[in-house]
């Protein structure tokens, strides 16, 4: 979801277990808007969510839909904080750790 160019939520869908992928789906995101990525992240398989906080990576909420935060509370959330240089490699690291399998 996007606001006037800026990002607000990434919600990712995939099958099995929800929490087994977040810190992937951080990393992911992090690098994919190293300007300012969105400030929260939602994993899914459909049935189960997991809410995440970008900028510390701490989960908010699991559960069902309801987890997913109302448009309103998504405008006035302040975008995570863009990478810096030592961070931006740390997270070049994680994800090819969870892409390559290993």
């Amino acid at each position: 979801m996007e606001e006037e160019g800026r990002p607000l939520l990434l919600i990712a869908y995939a099958p099995g277990a929800v929490k087994t992928r977040g810190r992937e789906l951080l990393a992911y995101v992090r690098l994919a808007w190293p300007e300012g990525p969105p400030p929260l992240v939602v994993q899914t398989n459909g049935r189960d969510f997991a809410l995440w906080e970008t900028a510390s990576g701490k989960e908010i909420a699991a559960g069902g839909p309801e987890v997913v935060p109302p448009w309103e509370a998504l405008r006035v959330r302040p975008p995570a904080p863009p990478l810096s240089p030592k961070r931006k490699k740390i997270e070049e690291k994680i994800l090819f750790i969870y892409l390559s399998g290993g």
